[in-house]
Formats: C-alpha cells, structure tokens, sequence
C-alpha cells in the first residue's frame, strides 16, 4: 500500500514530465527586434525574422513593416531567434524611398542583415550574401573583407550604421549604387521562376555579386545615377544554377546545334550570294538635305552578300519539364571554354581588305559540346553575349585584353573585340549589298557611295565604366546581352537558328544614316532602332525585352 507521501512525489513526476512534454505552461522566453531599413529610408517595406534562413519572409516567421522613417518593430521573437537568424526586408515595388520621397521606387528588391544586426541596407546585404557565399564568415569577416574589396567603402567606419543618421555621403552613395543593381536585376530572374523557385539564398548571391561588381567599377567615386550593374535573365539564371551544381556530376554528353537562315530552311553562310526583303526608310531625294523618315515606309529587295557571321553564346542550361535548370559544362577547343562556359559561333568571316572582292573562310563552328548532369531536358536557356565573369563568378570574361593568353580561348579573337573597357562585340554580322552603299556625311550634308562597304550589325555594352587595365572590375550602363529561353527544345532534334531574314527586314541595307555603315549599338544611333528591336533588347536601357517586345531573330527548328 502506498502512502500518502509516495502518492505525493508520483503526482509531483507526473506534473514535472508533462510540463516537459508541453503539458505545463512553461512558455519559450520572447523579445521585441527593432530597426531600420536604409537605401534612403524605405517605407512600406516587409521585414522578417528569417528563422530558417531561407532568404525570405515565410508564413509564420515574426514580421513587421516599416515606418516612414525606414523603422520597424518585430514583436514575438523568441530569445533564440533574434540572436541568431538574419533579417530579411522585402520592398515592393510600391516601397517609398526618403532619397525621392515623391515616387515609389518602382522595383521590387530584396535586402538582408546578419544575425544581431538591426539596420538593413544595400551594404549589409552584400555582408550577408557574402556569408551566405562562404560559411566560415562571420559578419565582421564578411564586414573587412567588403571594406578590402571595394575601394569607396575603405574610410566606412561600420557598414552596419544607419550612414543617413550618421550622414556617411560616401557609403550613402555606394549603397544607392547597389541598390540600383538589385533592382534592375531582381525581377527578372523571379518572373516565372526564372529558374530560382526555390532558391533564394542563391539568388540573393547571385543578385549580391552583379550589384558588388558594379560598385567596385566605379572606384573611390562611386556615381549612384548610373544605372551600372544589369544582367539578362539567362546570365542570372546560369549563376542561380552553378551554385548547386558541379562538372563532377555532368555525365552525359550535348550537343547544341546552331544554323543560320534567310527566312527560309537553307543554310547560308558568309559569302554566300542572298537577297534580303527589307524596307525603305529614308526619304534620299534631296541630297542637300538631311535624310528624313518618309510618312510611309515601303518595301524593297537588297541582293547582296554576308562577309561576317559570327556571335558568342555563354551561360548554356538546360530545363527539365519541372523547371529546374542544369548548367551545360562545355568541353575545350579553339571555339568553346569550359572554365568561361562560353563559346563562339562562327559561320564564316571575310578574311581579305575591304577594297579587295570578299574571301571567307569555308571552315564553320555551329555546334556547343558539353556534359549535363544526367536527365531529360526539354527547354534551353542561353545568353548571346559575353557576360562580366562566368557563371561561377571566378573567370573574368567581357573586358579582359584580347591579348591575355590565360582568358578562356574564345576571348582571344582580336576580330571580336571592341575597346578592353567596351569588351567584345557579342553579335558581329555585316552584309554587304551589290549596289553601291549610299552614305550620309552629316558634317558637308551630301551624299557619297561606296561599292565596298559594308552594313554592319556589331552589337556590344556600352556606357561602361571602371578600368581593366588595371584589373578593375567594369560594368556598363547598356549591358546588350539577349537572354534566349525556349520552353519547347529538343538537343537530339533540334537546333538554334539565326534568322538574317527576321534581324535585317526593318532596316535600309542599302544606306547608313551614320558612319561606319549599319549598327554600331549606338543608344541613338538611327540604324540601330530596327536591329535592337528585332533582337528584342531595349534600346535605350540594353536589357532583354519580354512580352510584346521578345525577339524575333533567333528561334528553335
């Protein structure tokens, strides 16, 4: 028989397992997280506790919103998570920034602090993606190191002030210049996944590299009004998937296969005679006067020849029927890098002086070889362009010297570079007609001709700033990169055709409004306007069009 005292300590058990199981009320501690979140003050911006470190605020995860000031307050936070899980802000494109209080700021983005820091700003995000990058970092690792790299943030005392408080000009400037990067990047590599469902600690890397490159372009004097720092989605999808994946794990063999058209099934190559339906833009008879765009265009025939077709294709995935991405991890040869993932595509060039009659080379390059991690695939993305650094980040690539015999082999071909600042032309495509090509010297306001030239289709970045000579890094204002995606591809059927027809049909190959002849990826250069449209690029900023606005010129047949 038990006493009343055993009674007593079995009770006691009792109640002492079930309020260790939940059956008590013994509640978790809880705290209060209070901040800010700085480009200027952001407003109407979404922060979270980010529990699980996934890069995002989650249903469940503590939440609050920001004041007019920029401010927050997180209520019922466990003790636990506010010392260790990072902050997330989510600024919607409806956010209002106090640098231009009259305005939203127009595009989503997203901005992130390390575990124990309350202010959220462009430049605690690049510590944070930099930790996310690396785990052996730690936030004032992460801190030095950012401060070591760009060279404006070297006199920033904390990259973790409120530097509008502390009115810090020049870390104020550079956060603004990151900034500027996230959000002209961030929507594009999140519409319709882009390859990134799922994975927002990667594209938060991805997003923190392009927006850490394109300040350290700009050196001590950071210039926040430069819209420095936009990426194609092919390229930011391609950086997404290399995070995840390794050449160690591609074992089966691709091979993307290219062909060039004249709106029709038969291959053409440079040198090979062709007549381009094309149109008639400029009113030519008064040839005292500055051509002028007649009320109504009208269509006309151009005969003539190719004498350069040749273009870069880099960041090749693969996409499989659930939309996962797989990097294409090239094999080396004179035409194709493995450590760049880039190649050039070339369906001949003339290899003879411009007065002499055109000789082109009868040897092509118009396939991509390369491993994909073992699967079925049935879309394709691709960028036509020479991106800043590969898809790993490692390999400098657009403005490396032509010269330097370490850059990946493609690089090395002086008849596709520009400027080392400009870097390469991506597109280079010239057409030569039969008839004499009219010219226009705007300077004496007459007219020549000239049998031997050439209209030219060169498209590269311009506005760029930061200097490779000194192995800076370089980012332009107008990047020109087309992204290609294509849901509908098969590697063992199908091939990736250039359409001459579908580039030249809005355009006058028989004049040039400017000299050289043709399109030399002028922003307001005349013969540009039909060119950049038809490769679905805008003409004004560089980046890769979508809706009505895709391009036209590439397709999958």
């Amino acid at each position: 028989m038990k006493t009343l005292t055993q009674t007593s300590f079995a009770l006691a058990a009792i109640a002492a397992a079930l309020t260790a199981c939940g059956g008590g009320t013994t509640t978790t501690p809880t705290t209060s997280v209070s901040g800010s979140v700085v480009d200027g003050y952001l407003s109407g911006a979404t922060v979270c506790v980010d529990v699980n470190k996934n890069g995002k605020c989650d249903a469940g995860e503590p939440t609050g919103t920001t004041d007019v000031n920029g401010a927050f307050t997180i209520s019922g936070v466990t003790t636990a998570d506010a010392a260790a899980a990072p902050l997330v802000a989510q600024v919607p494109s409806t956010a209002v920034d106090s640098d231009a209080p009259t305005t939203t700021v127009g595009s989503n983005f997203v901005l992130s602090t390390p575990a124990g820091k309350t202010v959220i700003s462009p430049l605690t995000t690049l510590v944070h993606q930099t930790m996310l990058k690396d785990s052996t970092k730690t936030a004032d690792t992460a801190a030095a190191d950012l401060k070591a790299t760009v060279s404006s943030l070297a006199t920033t005392t904390d990259v973790f002030a409120d530097y509008v408080k502390g009115n810090d000009t020049n870390a104020h400037t550079a956060a603004r210049v990151v900034a500027n990067s996230l959000k002209a990047n961030y929507d594009s590599v999140t519409a319709s996944n882009g390859g990134s469902a799922g994975k927002d600690t990667q594209v938060a890397i991805a997003l923190g590299e392009v927006a850490k490159q394109a300040l350290m372009s700009q050196g001590t004097a950071p210039n926040a009004a430069l819209p420095v720092g936009s990426e194609d989605p092919a390229t930011l999808r391609a950086q997404i998937a290399a995070q995840t994946a390794t050449a160690a794990g591609a074992t089966q063999a691709v091979t993307i296969n290219f062909d060039m058209v004249n709106g029709a099934s038969t291959t053409v190559h440079c040198g090979d005679p062709i007549t381009v339906a094309n149109t008639k833009l400029y009113d030519l008879t008064n040839p005292a006067a500055a051509p002028a765009l007649m009320a109504t265009t009208t269509a006309q025939t151009t005969p003539g020849q190719l004498t350069d077709t040749r273009f870069y294709v880099a960041n090749i995935v693969l996409i499989d029927a659930a939309g996962n991405s797989t990097p294409l991890y090239m094999t080396d040869n004179a035409s194709q890098s493995a450590a760049g993932g880039l190649a050039l595509i070339d369906f001949g060039h003339n290899t003879a002086a411009p007065t002499a009659p055109i000789a082109c080379t009868n040897t092509y390059n118009t396939a991509i070889t390369g491993l994909v991690a073992p699967g079925t695939y049935t879309g394709i993305s691709m960028t036509i362009g020479v991106p800043a650094r590969s898809a790993d980040f490692k390999t400098p690539m657009n403005h490396v010297n032509a010269t330097v015999t370490t850059s990946p082999t493609p690089l090395q071909n002086a008849d596709m570079a520009w400027s080392w600042q400009s870097g390469r032309k991506f597109i280079k495509i010239q057409f030569r007609p039969t008839a004499a090509l009219t010219t226009y010297a705007a300077n004496t306001k007459l007219y020549g001709t000239s049998a031997t030239a050439d209209w030219n289709v060169h498209i590269g970045a311009t506005g760029c700033s930061g200097d490779p000579t000194l192995g800076n890094e370089t980012s332009c204002t107008n990047p020109n990169r087309l992204g290609l995606k294509f849901d509908g591809f098969n590697a063992n059927s199908q091939k990736i055709v250039l359409d001459i027809a579908q580039l030249l049909q809005n355009a006058e190959l028989d004049f040039t409004y400017t000299a050289p002849p043709g399109c030399m990826s002028g922003s307001t250069d005349p013969d540009c306007a039909p060119i950049f449209k038809a490769l679905g690029l805008d003409l004004a900023t560089g980046k890769t069009l979508s809706g009505a606005g895709v391009q036209t010129v590439f397709i999958v047949k």
